[in-house]
């Protein structure tokens, strides 16, 4: 998860833009997806499943470390089955056609080992980078090269092709879904045509996945953009284009702390969007420092907020029998080395310094455990409860 200021603003030029976009566009949008199959998900074991992610700090203390092995062998303990994998387009295919396969099974074979099934991240477009290989890329401009859009025919071939390559290899190894993209509608601010464009090309990678193994369900990770931005018309296309329904979602703060009936209002229209297609959440989460409302101004929070945000997300989704997965973002608070890595990346676009650091704020309270001293928080608890929900008091 990278967030940035292209995700929070709306250019109301932009916005223009992409309505007259999806205007001429609409017929040829008609022909391109077509309604499909709900894709039956066999990989993934029945029910309902709940996970986390560790996060992304390159220097967690062995004291901490020592607490999160333990936080791991607890949510086995109660039940947990599944596991998310993040990884670049470019981790795996570096230069054209020479494909990193040692790289590849080392992320897969721990989580493999512990018969978790795994949902796998190979991103293209991210929140605030294009991930693709240096070849496809005009780094000087920041976008494509030869100004290339997602669904070239160019960039299809390649990626259908390291899938060729990768789909085996992560049938093996326990994967029962691939996200090809992160949160990639943050693009369509500074190109109102960039969404429509990369529908059509999951659409296109899904349909080719699906020729090597039609077992592995195939998507891509959206916010909630086009929940709470409807005019911009790219949402009614995403359901025809994968398999299930993949949303990052993070409680909303107010004046009283969480603000569940906003929350809950954003949570039924994704499910809305979803037409009955099955649905995971890849990053769930609520800080215990900060929560912005939906026009991202930002109100303080608690570790009781965020507790109380987790009780009503597992008994919403325990209701909702279409939501299949969610991984809680994430186990661990940011530690300094990353809450200055954002900072300092949130300094350079101008942003007002107040706003700046309370969004940091926001990011850094994520985790469920302390990075500072590495103590549970109580939304923990209530993380060990959603397995109980989930699973069985058992496991």
């Amino acid at each position: 998860m990278k967030k940035s200021i292209w995700q929070f603003g709306t250019i109301s030029f932009v916005m223009v833009l992409s309505v007259l976009f999806v205007l001429t566009n609409h017929s040829l949008c008609e022909d391109t997806f077509k309604q499909t199959q709900i894709h039956e998900l066999p990989l993934l074991p029945e029910g309902q499943h709940l996970s986390y992610i560790e996060g992304f700090n390159p220097d967690n203390p062995p004291e901490l470390r020592k607490v999160m092995d333990e936080a791991f062998q607890e949510s086995l303990d109660h039940g947990m089955k599944v596991a998310r994998i993040q990884m670049d387009w470019p981790d795996v295919e570096p230069t054209k056609g020479i494909y990193k396969k040692q790289e590849l099974i080392e992320r897969l074979e721990f989580y493999h080992s512990k018969e978790l099934a795994i949902f796998l991240l190979l991103c293209t477009a991210d929140t605030d980078d294009l991930n693709y290989p240096e070849d496809l890329l005009d780094e000087e401009e920041g976008k494509l090269a030869n100004d290339m859009k997602p669904d070239h025919p160019d960039i299809i071939k390649r990626y259908n092709k390291m899938l060729d390559w990768a789909i085996p290899i992560a049938k093996e190894y326990g994967v029962y879904c691939i996200s090809v993209g992160n949160e990639p509608d943050t693009h369509q601010e500074d190109d109102p045509t960039f969404m429509m464009h990369f529908i059509k090309f999951v659409a296109a990678v899904r349909e080719h996945a699906h020729t090597i193994d039609p077992d592995i369900a195939i998507t891509y990770t959206t916010t909630c953009d086009p929940v709470l931005h409807p005019y911009r018309k790219y949402g009614k296309y995403i359901t025809d284009s994968v398999d299930i329904l993949c949303f990052n979602f993070y409680g909303f703060g107010g004046r009283m702390g969480f603000n569940q009936k906003k929350t809950e209002k954003i949570f039924d229209g994704m499910v809305k969007l979803a037409k009955g297609k099955p649905m995971q959440i890849q990053e769930l989460g609520c800080s215990s420092i900060n929560n912005p409302d939906t026009n991202w101004l930002f109100y303080e929070s608690s570790e009781s907020i965020q507790s109380s945000f987790f009780q009503w997300f597992f008994k919403k989704m325990k209701t909702t029998e279409q939501m299949r997965a969610a991984y809680v973002f994430q186990l661990v608070d940011h530690s300094p080395f990353i809450d200055e890595l954002y900072y300092n990346a949130f300094h350079e676009e101008h942003l007002p310094e107040g706003w700046t650091r309370k969004l940091c704020d926001w990011l850094k309270g994520l985790g469920l455990i302390s990075f500072k001293d590495a103590k549970k928080k109580e939304a923990w608890n209530e993380f060990l409860k959603g397995l109980e929900l989930m699973y069985g008091e058992s496991g």
